[in-house]
């Protein structure tokens, strides 16, 4: 299913923002207007393989422009066809014990980050309760301008990822705090949705039922995507990216993006916190991949995560290709030179899920590639700054 119908959260879709911050009338409406012409774009872009490029706009959405201020092209190799979830990136190498405590903690996942999220509707913070006999009592929160005149705020609360055989009972899902009871233990995702019978807007909220985390985010860590139906980082607590038009799918934790084609992609703009290429120390970027069985034989490269793309030029790179490798591209930051790492046939669709796990120790001039919490494979690289700097493409 299709959570988010095209709008993002905290983004400009709606006329509805958190507690004081309701724009004008005028405002919200070209907003909506401008974000439906630009994803209408990008939609077609993606189709015809081409990239866009359109003029910065001037009202609020600046989260699908690129930083040469156009808008970035689709992945002109179609992205990686399967599963992806738990994407975590961070500014130093983590070890081997650090690493093999999240593969092994495995569905249960790192705990989740301390605080609260800010988007125009506000569902509330990720939570853990103890099990199904446990009543959750929701706190959600929604705002509106009081436009139109002849509509009205509502809020409806639904179910959007249950475990296996697991569902969710609400005594009333219209109320922002309605009570909430669980048939099964495992990780739920919430949807509270907001509309004024002309915009809505939505929010997202995890909640583990009987699962209890032991697994710590490593210290380092500056970017944690769950992919739980959007590309909220739990690190900075927002969610800046562009959906094209992705499809969800059941994770090894919670939900998780699921790659079939080029719509079926995010696009998280630029920022400090996803810029790991330049760490004094290194950096680690770890996930789960499910690849797809259907298209592991394809010969051509299928992005699994990118920087830049389109118009600001590729970046660090890894890849899923023919025979069923994984690919990574240690491009320099200053573009002058591409180094190339693989690991033949190394991913078997049967298998399911696997832990991916790349580390680059700068000290030593060495990446190393772990796969389900074991090292597979050590690559001399030398010291290099890589390109991290530009938008990134899940």
């Amino acid at each position: 299913s299709k959570a988010n119908d095209g709008h993002t959260r905290g983004g400009c879709a709606s006329s509805i923002r958190r507690r004081l911050a309701t724009p004008s009338a005028q405002e919200a409406g070209k907003c909506r207007i401008f974000t439906d012409m630009r994803l209408k774009s990008i939609r077609n872009a993606c189709h015809a393989t081409t990239a866009v490029h359109l003029s910065q706009p001037k009202h609020h959405d600046m989260s699908i422009i690129g930083t040469s201020g156009t808008l970035l092209g689709c992945l002109d190799d179609g992205g990686h066809d399967g599963g992806l979830d738990e994407v975590s990136l961070y500014n130093r190498p983590l070890t081997h014990p650090e690493l093999y405590t999240i593969y092994a903690a495995g569905s249960d996942g790192k705990c989740p980050l301390d605080g609260n999220r800010a988007p125009s509707v506000y569902a509330g913070e990720d939570i853990a309760i103890l099990g199904t006999g446990t009543t959750l009592v929701l706190n959600g929160e929604a705002v509106d301008d009081g436009l139109p005149a002849s509509g009205g705020l509502s809020t409806t609360w639904s179910v959007v990822f249950a475990p296996s055989g697991g569902g969710a009972t609400f005594v009333d899902a219209n109320s922002l705090t309605s009570e909430v009871t669980f048939s099964a233990e495992g990780v739920y995702v919430l949807r509270l949705l907001a509309t004024d019978g002309l915009a809505q807007s939505d929010d997202f909220m995890a909640v583990r039922v009987g699962q209890v985390c032991t697994v710590e985010a490593p210290q380092g860590l500056t970017a944690w995507l769950p992919l739980d139906y959007s590309g909220y980082d739990e690190v900075v607590r927002q969610d800046s990216s562009i959906q094209l038009d992705p499809s969800w799918k059941a994770g090894k934790v919670g939900a998780a993006l699921n790659a079939q084609d080029q719509l079926d992609a995010l696009l998280v703009p630029a920022r400090e916190n996803l810029n790991i290429g330049s760490s004094e120390a290194g950096f680690t970027v770890e996930f789960w991949l499910d690849p797809d069985g259907d298209r592991s034989n394809d010969t051509s490269q299928k992005s699994i995560l990118e920087w830049g793309v389109g118009a600001t030029g590729r970046g660090f790179r890894i890849a899923h290709a023919y025979p069923r490798q994984l690919l990574f591209n240690f491009r320099e930051l200053d573009g002058t030179e591409d180094r190339w790492l693989s690991t033949g046939g190394y991913l078997d669709e049967s298998l399911g899920w696997y832990h991916i796990c790349l580390v680059y120790e700068r000290a030593l001039g060495e990446a190393r590639l772990y796969r389900n919490g074991a090292l597979t494979h050590r690559w001399d690289v030398g010291d290099i700054d890589v390109d991290t700097a530009g938008d990134l493409w899940l």
